[in-house]
């Protein structure tokens, strides 16, 4: 049998009517040289594929009065139909049309009664392009694994047989065990109450690794403090959703010409775009502002679909007006503290799964809730994370990948989330909102690449 861990866990229980645990993305195709790419040519693709990802075919069973962790087992009626769905736009739609869409359908939880994750074949784009929206139920796996996934799941060229794929995906890439069968009613009953025997035990041990000296300061936000701004407030159900592109090569320029990281120039740019967005749409705070970053706690060598990471809480120097002096301020910071990110050893969510899920449910809907919708207690005031794709490009069901732009979670107080993702020569930003607090998230996309631009204005000519 195979339980979920606590983190995995966490992601599960703190999910209520206005906040869905699933992250995804929005991928273009050009299937313009695939003349018979469609929903059949996709289902075959998928059915070929999904036996490689074990966990893809695993639902979840919940133990009775949330007293325990779930279990994953095997859907003995895993049927890869009921997580593929087609749909069309209006002819003549265009990027702003399938962004709007696209938040409606993420704005649905994922049924919990099968595998928790879904795909959307969007038509109706013109010109042999079309586009798939993925959503995946972040208690599955994180970034990181998600990406050997992409292994089975994407090609570099055009073939979709095995004798096609180059190189070819590794056997079993992820999770090569079975789930195996969850206990019955009296097994259940016995790991609960034992589990519950121990919950102050291994809470108490998960707090004294998340309130260590170490992984204090970056994992809590230290002593920074977190000016409270439009969009760290209550959210509702809606979602809204705007997307981007830079080039990667100019961002790679600016990362030599000022001695920084890719990731330093991306936290750089979006620095800009929120500067931009508060000063037009209501106050920028004196004080920087402070981001959440997810940090990888996964070994190299560990293939295993589950979620190791946990988070650091950085300032994102929104108050300082030149964009050199901003970047150059993020540089040091991030290699100051470089040493202990490396040191987190645990993510502050892992102790609500510590926590019965029954018990974490009340407390995020009448607790944690609550308090960070009034902007109490606020960890950081919006999540920005960057993931390094590929360089080369992919193909679904033989249709050529244009474009990966990522969704992600939101949650009480924080109605924003960034997250950029490197694929081929750009790299592509998706910006996730609550509505009622960002009306209008392409401001924020228009903004990064004029914050790009700010900074390569600032080189040397060639």
């Amino acid at each position: 049998m195979r339980q979920l861990n606590s983190l995995d866990t966490a992601f599960l229980a703190t999910e209520t009517d206005e906040v869905h645990s699933h992250t995804g993305g929005v991928v273009l195709l050009d299937a313009s040289e695939t003349p018979d790419f469609g929903y059949e040519r996709l289902l075959d693709f998928l059915r070929e594929r999904i036996p490689s990802v074990a966990k893809f075919q695993w639902k979840l069973q919940e133990v009775p009065l949330g007293l325990d962790r779930p279990y994953w087992v095997e859907d003995p009626s895993f049927d890869v139909r009921n997580h593929l769905r087609h749909i069309a736009l209006p002819a003549g739609s265009g990027l702003r049309e399938l962004t709007e869409l696209c938040a409606q359908l993420f704005a649905v939880a994922i049924p919990r009664d099968r595998p928790l994750w879904e795909m959307w074949l969007i038509e109706g784009l013109g010109k042999g392009r079309c586009a798939i929206l993925f959503k995946m139920h972040h208690c599955m796996m994180d970034g990181q694994a998600l990406n050997i996934v992409g292994q089975v799941l994407c090609d570099l060229e055009p073939g979709t047989g095995d004798a096609a794929r180059t190189p070819k995906a590794p056997e079993s890439p992820v999770e090569p065990e079975k789930p195996g069968e969850a206990p019955g009613l009296l097994g259940l009953t016995f790991r609960a109450a034992n589990h519950l025997a121990w919950t102050p035990y291994n809470f108490a041990r998960k707090a004294l690794e998340v309130f260590s000296p170490s992984s204090l300061p970056s994992s809590l936000g230290g002593a920074a403090p977190v000016p409270k701004v439009v969009f760290n407030g209550r959210i509702g159900p809606r979602r809204g959703f705007s997307c981007t592109k830079v080039s990667l090569g100019d961002v790679k320029r600016v990362r030599k010409h000022f001695g920084a990281t890719v990731n330093d120039v991306v936290l750089a740019i979006t620095s800009s775009a929120m500067r931009r967005y508060l000063e037009k749409v209501a106050e920028l705070p004196e004080d920087s502002m402070v981001i959440m970053v997810p940090v990888s706690t996964r070994a190299d060598s560990n293939t295993d679909a589950n979620n190791q990471a946990s988070v650091v809480n950085v300032p994102w120097f929104t108050d300082i007006a030149d964009p050199a002096k901003r970047l150059m301020a993020i540089h040091r910071h991030m290699d100051e503290e470089k040493d202990a990110f490396d040191d987190l050893a645990a993510n502050p969510l892992e102790l609500f799964g510590e926590l019965p899920p029954g018990v974490t449910g009340l407390l995020a809907r009448n607790v944690l809730g609550p308090l960070l919708a009034r902007g109490t207690g606020l960890p950081a005031n919006n999540a920005v994370s960057n993931v390094r794709g590929s360089p080369l490009p992919l193909y679904t069901a033989g249709a050529r990948i244009e474009a990966m732009y990522p969704m992600s979670l939101i949650s009480p107080g924080l109605g924003l989330n960034i997250t950029a993702v490197s694929y081929m020569d750009d790299i592509d930003f998706g910006f996730t909102t609550a509505p009622e607090a960002v009306p209008d998230p392409w401001l924020l996309a228009e903004g990064v690449g004029l914050g790009l631009a700010e900074l390569v204005d600032l080189l040397p000519g060639d």
